[in-house]
């Protein structure tokens, strides 16, 4: 007895003992990438770290004032104001935390791995497979694009408490198994709780009831759902989906099916429909397995905005046979559900994995860090096929072991040896942007950060450049505003005067919707005008102009790319001392907004200005209503108007930019 006790704590020992030296060779690999660039949005939310740091906002306006999505996002919010509080500024340790936290993640997934494969597997082999698999997915290149990207901090923390939910679940459900009723305390209790810190994280974290839903159909019921229960826990366990799966899943069907708009109005914005993204997402799975799988390292990155779509079945050609090949895994899955229980469990666990972010949702077609917890299933999946490979040999070749072993060992290998030359061009911004522009020229969002390098340099013929590949890699040619926006700031870097036809350009373009890269454009524009640094600008005409774009567009006044346009038009009018009507363009932009703090700041300045002191009133005690919310520069300015007010004296009232 002591012999076969001794054997198993080694057989569990060895394995452990990889995963860590799985673990110190990840964090050696990532160490260069830290050193890396902040991108897309890491610079709006550490804006907001920036403003706690300097007293400008209580740690709760960051934390609970976050609009990344439609929860806020808190629970990753928090870390960041965390680490400002334990490193300052440093970006180096905002993103040794996010590697700390992939470390952490991966020690759940050898969890989760090990007690789902000891429900399968009887032998000790359940270990080392369960090791395999985190080794491997700590290693996967595809995830530097998770780690190194500060913001995706919310996809690594939704994706740790969704792992570890599921190993509640699936610890509470062997408990169950065993006859131990404590199992249910785990499922009841610890899954909800991790599922709400996952949701709080990054909103796909609602799906750990399916997630947990799929491993119970594959993993205990081998594909048999409504087989007869074979003791009271099941019971339990049927009203725990009822209660936290069908009836939240039919609350939201009702509630979308009343509210339809939340759903197509999002789209008022995109390049495809509806209908196009859905039949696009199949090839941008099978893109997603085979960058898993078979990483190209320069093709991985964060500009994949050019991804083609699909407009039908035939275009591109590829679209249907990406159905129909994902319809025959959903078959196989099902086919297999009884005699490999790992690889259809694991192609479930990645399709629900992505079933909220590569579905009817208008979000951007392609992002890596979507992968980050569905890689989990698929490496389950692909461990589940080799096993059916191996089955079919009465007795492996040698051929077979040999092989099969040094991939054991290879395979790891490669992976960090790919990860590290990530982490090595993440380690130098222009190292990277150069790098990505080789392989994706096309992409708007990377000639837009090209574009910024260029008129910092002074090169306005390359800023030119990146301006006119934006410009022409639109699907069917089509012309937007940013390009034509763009291309007056490159002229105001270099301070000279545009052409004239490019006022004309813009009076060409001032029609159909306001794109987010429009507005951007037109504010940074704005503030560069309100700054001095345009100085060949013919400000009055540009004025004039985005009157008219304004009054073209075919969106509703009420939506952000509108009404912020609006308001710096406003601010713009403001500068060349038009205060009434900037006072008319405010308020309305105020209006639409739905009483936006920041620009309600403005509204208040301008009405001052003109001397409206009935109206001051009116806003400020509007303004009021939003009073100790935590940031503390709008609440000192609100202070400042109070005071005002009570002696009518203002100084320099308009120009202060608080929006918010």
């Amino acid at each position: 007895m002591s012999s076969l006790l001794q054997t198993r704590t080694r057989t569990n020992i060895v394995p452990a003992l990889a995963v860590l030296l799985g673990l110190v060779m990840c964090y050696l690999v990532y160490l260069p990438g830290l050193h890396g660039p902040l991108l897309l949005d890491d610079q709006a939310n550490l804006a907001e770290v920036n403003a706690f740091l300097e007293g400008e906002k209580t740690a709760r306006a960051v934390i609970f004032d976050n609009r990344s999505g439609p929860l806020g996002r808190p629970v990753a919010m928090a870390t960041f104001v965390l680490d400002a509080s334990l490193w300052g500024e440093s970006v180096w340790y905002f993103k040794h935390t996010n590697l700390v936290i992939h470390l952490v993640t991966g020690l759940m997934v050898y969890l989760l791995a090990s007690l789902l494969l000891r429900t399968t597997h009887q032998d000790s082999s359940a270990a080392w497979r369960a090791a395999l698999i985190a080794i491997i997915w700590l290693a996967l290149p595809i995830h530097a694009s998770t780690v190194l990207y500060l913001v995706q901090r919310m996809a690594q923390l939704s994706a740790l408490f969704m792992v570890a939910g599921l190993c509640a679940y699936v610890g509470g459900r062997v408990l169950l198994e065993r006859g131990r009723y404590s199992g249910l305390l785990l499922i009841w209790a610890g899954v909800p709780v991790l599922t709400v810190l996952a949701a709080l994280s990054k909103e796909n974290g609602l799906l750990v009831p399916a997630l947990a839903a799929a491993i119970e159909l594959f993993w205990f019921r081998r594909g048999n759902w409504f087989q007869p229960p074979a003791s009271r826990g099941r019971r339990w366990i049927d009203g725990f989906f009822v209660a936290f799966l069908l009836m939240p899943g039919l609350l939201a069907v009702i509630w979308l099916l009343s509210n339809p708009d939340r759903l197509t109005g999002g789209y008022l914005l995109r390049d495809f429909s509806l209908w196009e993204r859905l039949l696009t997402q199949p090839r941008v799975l099978w893109d997603y397995v085979s960058s898993i799988l078979l990483p190209n390292g320069p093709r991985l990155g964060i500009f994949h905005d050019h991804f083609p779509v699909s407009h039908n079945l035939w275009s591109p050609l590829t679209t249907l046979p990406a159905l129909l090949a994902w319809l025959g895994v959903i078959v196989a899955v099902w086919l297999l559900r009884r005699k490999s229980p790992l690889f259809a469990g694991g192609m479930a666990l990645f399709l629900v994995g992505h079933v909220m972010e590569s579905s009817i949702w208008p979000l951007e077609i392609y992002f890596e860090h979507r992968n980050y917890l569905p890689s989990i299933g698929l490496l389950l999946a692909v461990v589940g096929i080799v096993e059916c490979v191996a089955s079919r040999m009465s007795v492996p070749t040698a051929g077979f072991r040999v092989t099969g072993l040094s991939l054991l060992v290879v395979l790891p290998l490669v992976y960090l040896g790919t990860t590290y030359g990530r982490a090595f061009v993440w380690s130098d911004s222009r190292m990277f942007y150069s790098s990505q522009y080789e392989v994706y020229p096309e992409s708007v969002r990377l000639n837009s950060y090209l574009l910024g390098f260029a008129m910092n340099a002074g090169d306005l013929d390359g800023a030119l450049d990146h301006i006119e590949q934006m410009d022409t890699s639109r699907p069917g040619g089509e012309k937007r505003m940013a390009p034509t926006l763009w291309r007056f700031l490159a002229y105001c870097a270099v301070d000279q005067s545009p052409p004239d036809d490019l006022y004309t350009q813009f009076e060409s373009r001032a029609s159909g919707k306001i794109f987010t890269y429009d507005m951007v454009a037109w504010q940074e524009l704005s503030e560069a005008i309100e700054a001095g640094d345009c100085p060949g600008l013919d400000v009055a005409r540009l004025v004039a102009l985005s009157g008219r774009w304004l009054e073209r567009t075919s969106l509703p006044d009420s939506m952000h790319q509108v009404w912020r346009t609006r308001y710096y038009r406003a601010r713009l009018l403001a500068a060349l001392a038009r205060y009434e009507r900037s006072r008319k363009e405010g308020e309305k932009a105020w209006v639409d907004s739905a009483y936006n703090r920041g620009i309600g700041v403005f509204v208040f300045q301008i009405n001052a200005t003109l001397e409206n002191w009935a109206r001051c009133a009116e806003v400020l005690r509007r303004l009021e209503r939003s009073e100790g919310a935590g940031d503390l520069r709008f609440d000192q300015a609100v202070e400042t108007f109070r005071n005002a007010l009570q002696d009518k004296n203002l100084e320099s009232p308009v120009g202060v930019d608080l929006e918010s």
